[in-house]
């Protein structure tokens, strides 16, 4: 946490099921891809800054798993 604001979890802006026809940005890599750049890239740059953030991968499936705190 810095400068008050703490951040609990983050997510890849990730949206490879949706088709949004050039209307908004969207990575459009496969889970595999997805976790490759969590494992390699943000998640040791969280640990590089001694942050206690969350990562969420694959995210957009939230709505199979059930209710869950938001």
């Amino acid at each position: 946490m810095k400068e008050g604001v703490p951040v609990r979890a983050v997510t890849v802006q990730n949206e490879v099921d949706t088709d949004q026809d050039g209307r908004m940005p969207a990575a459009r890599w496969g889970q595999e891809y997805e976790i490759e750049f969590v494992k390699k890239h943000l998640g040791p740059a969280l640990n590089q800054a001694a942050l206690d953030t969350k990562i969420w991968i694959l995210d957009q499936k939230l709505q199979f798993v059930g209710p869950c705190n938001r």
